[in-house]
């Protein structure tokens, strides 16, 4: 058998047409690389999605009670991951059901109860940690298809304020009406994996939500198919096993350590509802001398605080948040009360990558709905090429003579496309709309951004 490279090259894939950045060793650090490293020969999956995947469910299992802290903003284990790639070769639903497995056997009760699919509305993602319905607040959301949340969100208007705070930590509130009684959420913590295609996505991601927050709190991972294995992978038991003890050890010292800082009558009141007092990680000074620089001082901007052109920025303006949330999961994962300098090298290493991925998918897009849907499909296409007709079809032919020169002029006006007359065929000569070399070697230069952390 061949194994994958779990960092790799970037590669392209013929269908998707986006890169897949290099995925730095660092971020294999401890019992979450090991995972990755015993998985990765037996799937199909991308190494990536099996990390990101682990790191999301890990997290939502080990509690929202140990956090790091900046100012009076704490920063728990607490992830939304988004896998970004096309249906038919990413793998996605792979990676999902291969580290869900893993975490059954780790976390039975935490799979069979708190694993929850798709998000209907805001009051039914409330119920499911409602203060007394619930005794537990934690709360892992799979949405595989997270291209009709994405449509959701324009149809119900408190659904996207409800998971940005479920994001940040804080009581969600909604009434429902037909009950006559309201639904609270004290002390939510609630994790999402969502697997989404990159067309969907750029797509759907509705306009207000470019600018809203709401984008910016994911961490998008483009993955793509790792290997074939017409006969499938096998791990062994007894490593699967042996996985699993660690993940339970791990997830039951972040509850001890979370637990044991409170006197035993809180501790009883904490258990019976399913919570954890907060309990902030001291840091290393190693880590602390890092951080700073990752963060930058006074006028210094570091590499968390580099200012990103364009709309580009809106999806990458929550690095310090990311970075610290990932250590802290790295941190619990190695069964460490401190943050140290390794916690943090990986989680940068991790946010590379995701950022890497980012401009892969958004870098180009100009913030016209119109406009960026023919944009991508120019980048899809085999030849980068697309015709005026090909452009009507690809809005239903819903478009006016008028409403088609915009879209045609705004293409023109990123100067990623030219165009061109092809008089080549029988009849009328054919407006033929192309992706400049420029454009197609700078989407490259994009997705190979933020590999080699600095």
């Amino acid at each position: 058998m061949t194994h994958p490279d779990v960092t790799g090259e970037p590669t392209l894939s013929s269908v998707s047409s986006l890169f897949r950045p290099a995925l730095a060793p660092s971020a294999l650090h401890g019992l979450p690389g090991d995972i990755v490293r015993a998985l990765a020969p037996h799937t199909e999956a991308d190494p990536a999605a099996l990390l990101l995947t682990f790191l999301a469910m890990f997290g939502c299992a080990v509690g929202g009670g140990p956090h790091d802290r900046v100012g009076s903003t704490p920063h728990p284990a607490r992830l939304f991951v988004l896998i970004v790639g096309d249906a038919a070769t990413a793998r996605k639903g792979t990676a999902g059901d291969v580290i869900e497995d893993l975490m059954r056997r780790a976390e039975p009760e935490w799979h069979d109860e708190r694993i929850h699919r798709g998000i209907q509305s805001a009051e039914a993602l409330i119920r499911l940690v409602d203060d007394g319905l619930s005794h537990d607040r934690r709360l892992m959301v799979v949405e595989s298809e997270f291209g009709r949340l994405l449509s959701t969100l324009a149809q119900r208007g408190n659904l996207s304020a409800t998971i940005k705070d479920a994001y940040d930590g804080k009581p969600l509130h909604v009434t429902v009406r037909n009950e006559n009684r309201s639904l609270k959420a004290t002390r939510p913590h609630i994790s999402i994996v969502g697997h989404v295609q990159p067309g969907v996505l750029v797509e759907r991601l509705p306009e207000v939500e470019l600018f809203s927050g709401f984008a910016n709190r994911f961490l998008f991972a483009v993955v793509n198919r790792s290997q074939l294995l017409p006969s499938g992978g096998s791990v062994d038991e007894a490593v699967l096993d042996g996985l699993a003890d660690r993940i339970h050890d791990a997830v039951d010292s972040a509850w001890e350590f979370a637990l044991a800082q409170t006197d035993p009558i809180s501790r009883q009141l904490y258990e019976h509802f399913g919570m954890q007092p907060p309990v902030e990680l001291p840091r290393t000074e190693d880590f602390t001398t890092r951080w700073r620089g990752l963060y930058g001082e006074g006028n210094r901007s570091g590499p968390l605080n580099r200012h990103e052109p364009g709309i580009l920025g809106e999806f990458t303006g929550r690095a310090p948040t990311h970075v610290l949330r990932l250590a802290v999961t790295y941190a619990l994962a190695d069964q460490s009360i401190v943050l140290d300098v390794q916690h943090l090298e990986a989680a940068f290493a991790v946010w590379e990558y995701c950022a890497a991925s980012a401009r892969a998918i958004f870098g180009s897009i100009t913030g016209d709905r119109d406009v960026d849907r023919v944009l991508n499909a120019l980048y899809r296409a085999a030849d980068h090429s697309i015709t005026r007709a090909d452009i009507s079809a690809l809005f239903h032919r819903n478009k006016s003579k008028r409403q088609l020169d915009i879209i045609c002029d705004g293409l023109l006006d990123t100067g990623q496309v030219t165009h061109r007359h092809d008089s080549s065929g029988p009849g009328r000569p054919v407006d033929v709309y192309e992706l400049t070399a420029q454009a197609l070697d700078e989407k490259t230069k994009e997705a190979k951004k933020g590999e080699n952390p600095s």
